[in-house]
């Protein structure tokens, strides 16, 4: 799945699912075609840093969230960008972004970047940014 389609959209979760399933299968054989292998160590320790013995490789999941993030971030310290700007000036014309409230009308895009703004006001410990790329 490309990044972009990641970063600019919350992919269902069972999409996700899928695509880290056809990760495994294909880092454990090589081959996503064979429904059956042997794990030698569990997904979630393959996907944890190097430092912690994993092989920094990321889930679908995970990396969709910081992706959007990523995008929300932009906003709201306002960068300097056109697409910021023209976001912005479309649903933010009288309030923050921090403070903006959904509407049934808006994209599906902004959308998902307010729920991600949402889980960070929810939880400010999922503030902490991380290089991904």
């Amino acid at each position: 799945m490309p990044i972009y389609a990641m970063s600019t959209s919350k992919i269902p979760l069972s999409t996700c699912r899928e695509l880290d399933s056809l990760m495994r299968k294909y880092w454990w054989i090589g081959n996503v075609d064979k429904s059956r292998f042997l794990a030698l160590k569990a997904w979630d320790q393959i996907c944890q840093p190097k430092a912690s013995g994993g092989l920094r490789l990321r889930k679908c999941e995970d990396m969709n969230k910081a992706l959007l993030s990523k995008l929300a971030w932009s906003l709201a310290i306002q960068e300097e960008r056109p697409w910021v700007k023209c976001l912005l000036a479309k649903y933010c014309k009288h309030e923050s972004f921090w403070c903006v409230k959904p509407k049934s009308r808006d994209s599906f895009q902004w959308r998902c970047i307010l729920d991600s703004r949402q889980r960070s006001l929810k939880d400010p410990s999922q503030l902490q940014l991380r290089v991904i790329l």
